[in-house]
């Protein structure tokens, strides 16, 4: 293959003619010089060159396989570029788990649009058509997604979208066609390489990225622990005592880590303490041991009990004076101050004896909530009853019509609660006891 594709070509001169352009203008140094200061700290460089080495040893592999040669540098080169440094820089890999990195990966390899991307990129018009194509694709993308981040703007969403699934289509049917017509240019060993270079350069880079991740994890540790344990020899027997005890398990290390600051950590003892009750969490959720009614409901249940609803918990951990399992917030809107949902799950460490469900109002907003947000929360107040009460969720429904908003049914109680910033429903177990903080 040639050195640039026009694609390729386009991109640089139209990279170029912005960069010259931002100079120009004198707004682009001080952004420059940022990056180049942030970009050549020294525990980034020591990360981007063990990476280097480690892709260079892939490539040696794979060179001796001979499924490499250097007619697939450049495809070598972008794939770097853009898969290893794209994912190294990518902030939210720093609180994510090896195992799902590795998941998330492995489906992206193997789906079939990996194909359709490597077909449409192979199969590229004439540089004066690219040279209008790739603006006329990033300024409908930019429209897309400003369009997508404002209510006000949402209905023009669908014709954006539209548009880019317009391009898209006019490419693969280009590439389709230049593909059957010339099917014999294209099954060639050194088209298939370079097809193949780039997945088997990322399958190779998966352990690399599990042990970095995990690297990562307690690298992170290692830098809080001192902050929280300040007594002598304390952070760094609470080091060791990680690594033995969750070894790769970064989710259970975050977690206890989490624990150590909430539960207020001082001595060795209170790091074995705290080591055992994650790990017996760990082991109740992975074996959930059965709960009688009477104490409440099981935690590790009730922490699923909306996860079809976009509101999954992250876990029913310690924190403070209680034990908790919080949802992140599930955006109703596009707005910054849009209203938005949580589930939160909380009570002693063996049962769950509160359930609260909040819709959380935009008070910026002058006119009424939308239906949308009411309807959401109707669903998920639905599915939580039936979860909470089985079969006494329609008396606890009709219950909740009343003028209190308030019923109770066998040994829990549901109540709802409306202020000028929220609405909320309430489910207590008999048993719950408010925490003392």
């Amino acid at each position: 293959m040639e050195v640039l594709n026009t694609r390729e070509i386009a991109t640089v001169i139209w990279f170029a003619i912005l960069l010259i352009w931002a100079v120009w203008k004198g707004n682009a140094w001080p952004a420059l010089r940022g990056v180049a200061r942030s970009f050549f700290k020294p525990i980034l460089l020591r990360s981007i060159v063990a990476m280097a080495i480690y892709v260079a040893g892939s490539v040696w592999l794979l060179e001796r396989l001979d499924l490499w040669r250097l007619a697939n540098l450049k495809t070598t080169l972008v794939w770097f570029g853009t898969f290893v440094l794209g994912w190294m820089f990518d902030l939210k890999r720093w609180e994510s788990d090896p195992d799902d990195t590795v998941k998330t990966t492995l489906r992206k390899l193997l789906s079939f649009t990996v194909i359709v991307t490597f077909v449409t990129e192979f199969y590229t018009f004439p540089l004066v058509a690219e040279l209008v194509l790739v603006p006329v694709v990033v300024f409908i993308s930019l429209m897309a997604g400003v369009a997508e981040s404002k209510s006000e703007t949402a209905l023009v969403t669908r014709p954006f979208r539209g548009l880019l699934s317009l391009l898209g289509g006019v490419l693969l049917f280009y590439a389709a066609w230049r593909l059957v017509s010339d099917f014999k240019g294209f099954a060639t060993a050194s088209t298939g390489r370079e097809f193949a270079v780039p997945a088997l350069l990322s399958l190779l880079f998966l352990p690399f990225m599990y042990a970095f991740n995990v690297y990562s994890a307690y690298m992170m540790v290692a830098i809080i622990l001192p902050i929280r344990l300040k007594a002598s020899g304390v952070a760094g027997y609470a080091m060791r005592k990680a690594v033995l005890s969750f070894g790769l398990n970064v989710k259970l290390l975050r977690r206890w880590k989490a624990a150590l600051f909430n539960l207020g950590a001082e001595s060795r003892e209170d790091v074995r303490r705290i080591v055992a009750m994650m790990q017996a969490a760990h082991l109740r959720e992975r074996h959930p041991p059965p709960i009688p009614p009477e104490i409440g409901w099981p935690p590790q249940a009730a922490a699923t009990w909306l996860s079809d609803k976009g509101l999954p918990t992250q876990g029913y951990n310690p924190q403070f004076a209680e034990w908790r399992a919080n949802s992140a917030y599930r955006k109703l809107s596009q707005d910054v101050l849009g209203d938005s949902l949580t589930y939160t799950v909380s009570g002693a460490e063996l049962a769950a004896t509160q359930l609260t469900l909040t819709l959380n109002l935009d008070c910026q907003r002058s006119s009424p909530t939308p239906q949308a947000s009411l309807d959401a929360f109707a669903d998920a107040t639905l599915s939580l009853i039936v979860s909470a009460f089985g079969e006494k969720a329609i008396p606890a429904l009709r219950g909740l019509k009343n003028r209190h908003r308030r019923t109770r049914q066998g040994l829990a109680t549901a109540q709802l609660k409306e202020t000028e910033d929220r609405l909320r429903l309430t489910i207590t177990h008999r048993a719950h006891v408010e925490p003392k903080f």
